[in-house]
């Protein structure tokens, strides 16, 4: 049945799991959209920052499935009245086209001057725009910085955490992958090259809480946000755990491979 999908998805990071993905994506980014929606009413807070560090093609032809960036527009366009500041970032040349193509012949004029498409690495992308940011307006700035790397991330983690630095209210979300994180752990050419444990990624970014949504599917598909909100029913009620939790330390430690904890109490 997967090999079957595949040869549907001429994509290399798609899978049979791909569809799941996108439905849990979907339905955690709404949730953080309306929270921002309530914080644009209530507080008059007026600056929001979206960015997707892996945005890929944004649409699957073959298979017909949107991709993070699509799903995100949709769910900006549908459902909140704040407009905020998008970044789609992506280093392929030919997926970059694909991905500014579908926006071109779908969305052209529906976001006016709020989004830009970058081709560029996001570690790359990350410096520039952080470091020429102004500090003021950064300071105020909420919205989600979101990475999807295909490994185990070490580019993408790196540059979360100058995200992290620059931007103190706005919140992080990876995608990760249990079968990936494992594969790198144990491969000697994955270490050579620099390559940091989750624990060892997780420390590099300076937030105050971090959940941990229960993995799904054989490759153990999870998402970890960062937040300095620690005000978070709304997420417990789709599968997050804070990892200092005894369940987030259990999803955490076995999708990071550990044997041990290394969540500090």
């Amino acid at each position: 049945m997967e090999s079957s999908f595949q040869n549907r998805c001429n994509h290399p990071e798609c899978s049979i799991n791909t569809p799941m993905k996108h439905y849990d994506f979907k339905k955690i980014v709404l949730l953080h959209s309306k929270i921002c929606e309530r914080m644009y009413h209530k507080y008059n807070y007026r600056k929001f920052l979206y960015v997707d560090l892996n945005s890929g093609p944004g649409y699957y032809s073959d298979i017909k499935e949107k991709c993070s960036p699509y799903i995100y527009l949709d769910i900006i366009h549908g459902y909140c009245s704040f407009k905020p500041e998008i970044h789609f970032i992506e280093n392929n040349a030919d997926i970059y086209t694909d991905l500014t193509d579908f926006y071109r012949n779908n969305y052209q004029g529906t976001f006016n001057d709020n989004i830009r498409f970058h081709k560029s690495g996001n570690l790359d992308f990350a410096h520039e725009f952080c470091y020429n940011y102004s500090q003021h307006n950064a300071k105020w700035m909420f919205g989600l910085v979101f990475a999807d790397p295909m490994g185990a991330g070490k580019d993408e983690f790196n540059a979360l955490s100058i995200f992290a630095e620059t931007f103190p209210h706005v919140d992080l979300m990876i995608h990760l992958q249990g079968a990936n994180i494992k594969r790198c752990n144990m491969s000697p050419k994955t270490n050579a090259t620099g390559h940091l444990s989750l624990c060892e990624y997780i420390d590099l970014i300076d937030k105050k809480k971090f959940l941990i949504r229960t993995p799904h599917y054989k490759q153990q598909h999870s998402f970890l946000l960062c937040t300095n909100w620690c005000d978070y029913p709304e997420y417990q009620k789709i599968g997050f755990y804070d990892i200092k939790s005894k369940k987030g330390q259990e999803i955490f430690n076995d999708i990071a491979f550990k044997k041990g904890g290394c969540i500090d109490n």
